[in-house]
């Protein structure tokens, strides 16, 4: 699956912000025509280039993650988290990191469906993720036990971080784990 997508910096260029550019300059421009005392348009244009640089430096959930087991704390995974062209996240397991006892490949043996027993390298395991603030929203999979949980993601330290959390019902009955940005 990898293979097939569009590598994207985790931190978004000015070629994916240039809409929102855009309607800030519009903006700017609009300001700076009406009618407006001297220090009126500098207070405008400073807030309105001060939006500008927020919005290239964001740093987002796209690229490559280290996941941890739950129960050891070693590195288990690398998750690949993409854009789709509507906007929302979607990932799936891009590398195993740990290798099952018996040798085999891991599979989702509790998934149900067409994923039944699937492999659990390249096995889509977040989905539908849309932005609300700072926070995306969406579903994710635990490929361990095959259940879906609503969840959330987050950046933190500066980029460097994702903060996951799935949960059934309200975010306070869940599970939260940080990954790690792989380099």
């Amino acid at each position: 699956m990898s293979s097939q997508s569009t590598k994207e910096p985790g931190i978004l260029t000015w070629e994916h912000r240039l809409p929102q550019m855009m309607n800030c300059i519009i903006a700017l421009n609009t300001c700076l025509r009406k009618s407006m005392h001297l220090s009126a348009k500098t207070i405008c244009a400073a807030l309105l280039l001060s939006s500008l640089q927020a919005l290239a430096g964001e740093p987002s959930p796209v690229g490559r993650w280290t996941a941890y087991d739950d129960d050891t704390g070693e590195a288990d995974a690398i998750i690949e988290i993409q854009r789709r062209e509507d906007g929302t996240l979607y990932g799936w397991v891009d590398e195993i990191l740990s290798q099952p006892k018996d040798g085999e490949p891991a599979r989702c043996t509790e998934c149900e469906g067409e994923i039944k027993d699937a492999p659990v390298l390249g096995l889509p395991i977040i989905r539908d993720m849309q932005r609300e603030g700072g926070i995306w929203r969406g579903h994710i999979m635990d490929p361990k036990n095959g259940k879906v949980y609503n969840a959330t993601m987050s950046m933190a330290k500066e980029g460097e971080s994702l903060e996951v959390r799935g949960y059934i019902g309200i975010p306070l009955l869940g599970r939260s784990q940080t990954w790690g940005r792989v380099e």
